[in-house]
């Protein structure tokens, strides 16, 4: 809810107004200093949307969030957003963060958000089910990993340099 909050706090077109002010409102109950679990967020079947801006909403699901913070993870080996592991959550979770600027050396309140963050005790859950659930599915499907997985020493195949040499 507070990624798509984000990106409906910058759409003007009306398709936008009904599900902009349901997801709002959600947005305003949330109370600073409190940690809000995903599992605890609403699923994108609760909320408010019309069928024209469907695909728009799907972009917001946390599969799709956990897909661009690998991305932004394995091609600019950062995280997006400015969340914290606290590091004894074991499921993608949002904070509250504060951002504030001194004035005479006075803290002052500029902004605040809300952040994502998607901690390294529940990426490695993830990964240790997904590995299960691949031997569970070989295992069930008699298939053998190995069989389809060619093995050599050179990082790159004779295949690969001459394709590229060609663009």
């Amino acid at each position: 809810m507070v990624q798509l909050f984000y990106f409906l706090q910058k759409q003007d077109h009306l398709k936008y107004a009904k599900t902009k002010e349901f997801v709002g409102r959600r947005i305003a109950g949330l109370i600073s200093g409190t940690i809000y679990k995903a599992s605890e967020d609403l699923l994108l079947s609760d909320i408010i949307y019309p069928k024209v801006i469907e695909e728009e909403i799907r972009q917001f699901s946390y599969s799709n969030l956990l897909y661009k913070f690998r991305n932004s993870l394995v091609h600019d080996f950062k995280t997006p957003g400015a969340g914290i592991d606290f590091g004894d959550l074991d499921e993608a979770f949002y904070h509250h963060m504060s951002h504030y600027d001194y004035v005479d050396e006075t803290p002052v309140l500029v902004d605040s958000s809300w952040e994502l963050v998607f901690p390294a005790k529940y990426l490695e859950s993830l990964v240790s089910q997904s590995i299960e659930n691949l031997y569970s599915y070989c295992v069930s499907n008699k298939l053998n990993p190995y069989e389809h997985y060619y093995f050599d020493s050179p990082w790159i195949s004779s295949q690969e340099v001459k394709r590229h040499a060609k663009s």
